[in-house]
């Protein structure tokens, strides 16, 4: 069995660029530190690529939340 524990997801609901385009995310000295896009919350689209790189199961994590202070996002 071959399991990917680096696979990032992120739900639609926590998508804040709502119109299905690219965000990128700049730290203090203006570099690109997170870029989400829709691709992120598409599951269809995990799972063929699971499929095409032959993973048979995937640890999911989420890149909105994980450097929010609110929690309910985090969870």
């Amino acid at each position: 069995m071959i399991i990917d524990f680096q696979h990032h997801y992120t739900p639609p609901e926590l998508m804040d660029n709502s119109k299905g385009s690219m965000l990128t995310r700049l730290n203090a000295n203006q570099d690109p530190i997170l870029r989400l896009t829709p691709l992120l919350a598409d599951l269809p689209a995990h799972v063929r690529m699971m499929d095409q790189a032959g993973f048979d199961v995937a640890v999911l994590s989420c890149l909105q939340g994980f450097d929010e202070p609110n929690v309910p996002p985090c969870q």
